[in-house]
């Protein structure tokens, strides 16, 4: 009885880190880092830039992200230019389309403020043994 259990937890462990490996291995890995940023240029296209970066504009980190520029949230930006974000957990850019879809303007920011530092914090707050951070609370 004992051996059967034994095998019982060994199946459905195996089987739980494979569905995690599957799915992990299907989800987009963004390149969120300088060199992309270095890449972009303008006039290009937002499916360029998707095919650049390896995955659709969208938050990448841990929580919820708003990028910094120049100490203010959304840089030298103007209200109702079109754009585009990809955050990752520490590093954002984003990108400002003209009327016609072509990159105007690139921006790049090395400070994201997030909800959670990593992994450990998230499941620490999960377990009510930490708590997330208040939104634009510095680490």
């Amino acid at each position: 009885m004992f051996r059967r259990i034994i095998i019982g937890v060994v199946i459905l462990g195996g089987l739980a880190a494979a569905l995690f490996a599957v799915v992990w291995f299907f989800q987009p890995h963004p390149r969120i880092d300088r060199d992309v940023y270095d890449m972009i240029k303008p006039g290009m296209t937002e499916r360029d830039l998707i095919d650049l970066i390896g995955a659709p504009p969208g938050d990448y980190g841990l929580g919820k992200g708003w990028p910094l520029f120049d100490g203010i949230g959304g840089g030298d930006m103007v209200v109702g230019q079109s754009t585009r974000q990809w955050l990752g957990q520490d590093v954002a850019i984003v990108v400002v389309l003209d009327s016609s879809g072509v990159v105007e303007q690139a921006l790049f920011s090395d400070f994201v403020i997030r909800d959670y530092d990593g992994h450990w914090h998230r499941i620490f707050c999960w377990l009510r043994l930490a708590e997330k951070r208040p939104p634009f609370a510095v680490k």
